[in-house]
């Protein structure tokens, strides 16, 4: 019932906390957070770090979730064991549990299911142990082994302000599976910077069954793939390039690629980016997923000012392949304003986005969301309004990615939230109200309110909020509580 967990940086990777001198000894820093919700659901995390010297530290997490109600079986629950050991200075870590990768694995796996491939989000791949049960992965060993900065480590004098770093790390799993991935970084004068990273892994697939009697999957039998990645990225102050590809080989389904490219220009205060990515309708990613045929570019503009302002300026388009008409779009318009100080009432953010699904001409389907926030005094307020809508395309109409009004609009749904927070003293009082209509349907009500107390060890959270079934009120408790030892 009582749950401890580590506390955990991030510098381009995720490892125990870098605030233990080297003359300490041994140090433990421990974290005891839950979730209780509705006397029903019941989630716990146990997760201790203890801090060694040479800037050494073990880890070892608990993780359990389970139902509590009379009428389920308190047996039936789910628990997870994971273990790390990890060096802080320079990231090399050995971990055995279910794991959260990111880098070059993840951006060419479920391609259509993350955000575009930006030139920032080429980060150095890297894992650390899942702070969730998750019941679609399975426990592995994995081993990832960094080098200091390797002519300073060799006292090589001879290049000025030039150094190199390397990375390799494998996994080891139960069935088989073949992972590998390796990288080398070059630096000069922390300005400009090359990053080279590769990937191999070869696996066995699963039969896959057809869903239902009309399912657009045919059965699949069990198979082998390879799987292949490369990335490239280089930044200098003021222009960063990046690009990933990737092959897979599955007996009897065939080859195919994924590509992505990316490009990044200038500084504060404006800075502009674009990013295009295909992959082809055979192209299956590490974890066995078949994402399907597509073509997507994307493009923003930011301005960053004084006080934390910011303007941004993004689009999205999709289609089913390259050369073909895009049919999804998403389009964001968003300004943050200069931090005011001493204003009883003041803006501080409004953003607009407009999307469109055309994959299908004869439902095509338009959403407008608008949202605007807002201070007033030591409150925050957020109101945010969505409208979706069925269009269809007049005949002989052009056929246009974004929403417009040369169309024929049918309502669909409308939504609107307003949230507000206001602190008072150690506690946090928080209050949302939403209104969710559906045409030719009731008229849905979501309500709740929450209160956070903070202090020296932690964070103590209740909430209330309506039950749509019964339009009863519901509760959960969360907690957080640091405590080093």
């Amino acid at each position: 019932m009582i749950v401890f967990i580590a506390k955990i940086y991030a510098n381009g990777s995720s490892a125990p906390e870098d605030n233990v001198s080297s003359g300490d000894n041994f140090i433990a820093q421990m974290l005891y957070s839950g979730f209780w919700e509705n006397n029903d659901s019941f989630k716990n995390r146990i997760n201790a770090i203890l801090f060694m010297p040479l800037k050494f530290s073990f880890r070892a997490q608990f993780l359990d979730r389970r139902l509590i109600s009379p009428q389920d079986d308190w047996n039936a629950g789910l628990t997870e064991l994971a273990l790390g050991l990890y060096h802080q200075n320079t990231g090399t870590r050995a971990l055995y549990g279910k794991l959260e990768t990111w880098g070059l694995a993840a951006r060419t796996r479920n391609i259509w299911l993350h955000s575009p491939a930006w030139f920032e989000a080429h980060t150095i791949s890297n894992a650390d142990l899942k702070t969730e049960i998750s019941v679609n992965s399975n426990e592995v060993l994995y081993f990832n082994w960094r080098t200091p900065e390797l002519l300073s480590l060799f006292n090589v004098k001879s290049i000025k302000n030039f150094d190199i770093t390397t990375n390799i790390s494998t996994t080891f799993s139960n069935d088989d599976t073949i992972f590998i991935e390796g990288g080398a970084n070059l630096r000069y004068k922390e300005r400009y910077k090359l990053h080279f990273e590769w990937l191999y892994c070869e696996k066995n697939l699963p039969a896959r069954h057809q869903t239902g009697w009309f399912s657009d999957k045919p059965y699949l039998p069990p198979r082998d793939m390879n799987f292949y990645a490369y990335s490239f990225v280089y930044s200098m102050p003021f222009l960063g390039i990046s690009a990933d590809i990737a092959c897979s080989d599955v007996f009897g389904f065939g080859k195919d690629i994924y590509f992505n490219g990316g490009i990044r220009a200038g500084s504060k205060p404006w800075r502009f980016s674009f990013t295009a990515d295909s992959a082809g309708s055979r192209y299956t990613g590490s974890n066995g997923y078949i994402p399907g045929a597509g073509f997507r570019t994307a493009g923003k503009i930011e301005w960053f000012g004084r006080k934390n302002a910011q303007i941004l300026l993004e689009t999205i388009l999709r289609s089913g392949r390259i050369m073909s008409p895009f049919d999804r779009s998403f389009s964001k318009i968003k300004y943050h304003f200069p931090v005011k100080r001493g204003v009883l009432v003041a803006l501080s953010r409004i953003s607009l986005e407009f999307e469109r699904n055309a994959v299908s001409p004869e439902k095509i389907k338009d959403s407008v969301t608008s949202s605007i926030g807002f201070t007033t005094g030591s409150a925050r307020s957020v109101i945010r309004c969505s409208l979706t809508e069925n269009t269809m395309e007049k005949p002989y109409g052009i056929s246009i990615p974004y929403p417009h009004i040369v169309c024929e609009h049918k309502f669909d749904q409308f939504k609107m939230t307003f949230e507000i927070s206001y602190p008072v003293s150690f506690v946090t009082l928080k209050s949302a109200v939403s209104c969710h209509v559906l045409a030719g349907k009731q008229t849905n009500w979501d309500k709740s309110i929450s209160a956070s107390a903070y202090g020296v060890l932690g964070r103590l959270t209740v909430k209330l909020f309506n039950n749509e079934k019964n339009g009863a009120f519901d509760y959960s408790v969360s907690w957080r509580l640091e405590k080093k030892i």
